[in-house]
């Protein structure tokens, strides 16, 4: 009988393990090397990005007088408008007055003509006791002076007759409804009314005739 003869496996078994401990060992080394490498790369980026004290307290400082110097030029133009509201409100005032003092001029004008015939009137009434005269005078000043006020705009307010407005008129008294007539009918201008250039100046003061049985 022959014996079987069998091949050891142990020793491929240790083969196979001794090549793993130097593939190990041999990547050790360079996995460590790639580490320090990368620690290496962002160091590097650290220090790039890392700016001197002294270079930043520069930038701010620049960056805080250019902010100055545009705070000094917006409150130079800030006082420049408004010197120039001032004097824009100053030259309104001006000529609002320098026009009413024209009006003014243009009516007192017109006057002078009625003063004068006032003072005519008065100077022959002094020396004559014709009533008749004085009273001619006195109609001629009066038309004078409704001619003078009607070319500037005025105009009076039509009252008695009229239904009672309070746009217009202004009630004084109140007095019976007649036979006929109409309620809130103005029966009576106690003071004349005038409107100048269609605006109210002064409303008519009337007597209304109203239902008081109501």
């Amino acid at each position: 009988m022959s014996k079987e003869q069998t091949t050891p496996a142990e020793p491929e078994q240790n083969l196979e393990t001794d090549q793993h401990q130097i593939a190990g060992e041999t990547d050790g080394p360079n996995l460590a090397a790639d580490e320090a490498v990368s620690d290496g790369a962002v160091s590097d980026e650290a220090v790039i990005e890392e700016i001197p004290a002294e270079e930043l307290i520069q930038r701010l400082t620049q960056e805080l007088e250019q902010t100055q110097l545009k705070a000094e030029n917006y409150y130079r133009k800030l006082l420049r408008m408004e010197a120039d509201f001032d004097n824009f409100r100053r030259r309104t005032r001006e000529e609002k007055e320098q026009l009413q003092v024209m009006a003014a001029e243009k009516v007192i004008t017109n006057l002078l003509p009625v003063l004068d015939n006032m003072e005519r009137g008065l100077a022959a009434a002094e020396q004559t006791c014709d009533f008749e005269s004085l009273r001619s005078g006195l109609q001629l000043v009066y038309r004078g002076l409704q001619e003078i006020l009607k070319r500037e705009g005025l105009e009076p307010i039509a009252a008695v007759g009229q239904q009672f407005d309070p746009n217009y008129h202004e009630a004084m008294l109140r007095v019976p409804l007649a036979e006929g007539q109409a309620d809130n009918t103005v029966t009576e201008e106690l003071q004349r009314g005038y409107k100048l250039k269609g605006k109210v100046i002064r409303p008519a003061r009337v007597a209304v005739a109203r239902d008081i049985e109501e």
